[in-house]
């Protein structure tokens, strides 16, 4: 995960992140994600996958329609 930008943890949004592996994998390592799909089954796989982990959520949706109260993604 050496090729995200500046330095741990940044928030991430994982746009089309499917059953969110990547989107687990980025967590572990210490991001924040928002993980965003349009298919629900692949947001429910993606939400059994991360289990218990922390710092990652996932939402049924398209990119364009997607708002961050927060702000903004570093990556």
């Amino acid at each position: 995960l050496d090729w995200l930008p500046g330095a741990t943890p940044l928030r991430v949004l994982n746009a089309g992140c499917g059953s969110g592996e990547l989107s687990c994998l980025l967590a572990a390592a210490g991001h924040e994600v928002v993980g965003i799909d349009p298919a629900p089954e692949y947001i429910r796989l993606a939400r059994e996958r991360a289990g218990l982990l922390t710092g990652v959520s996932f939402e049924v949706g398209a990119i364009e329609d997607h708002v961050d109260p927060r702000g903004g993604y570093d990556a």
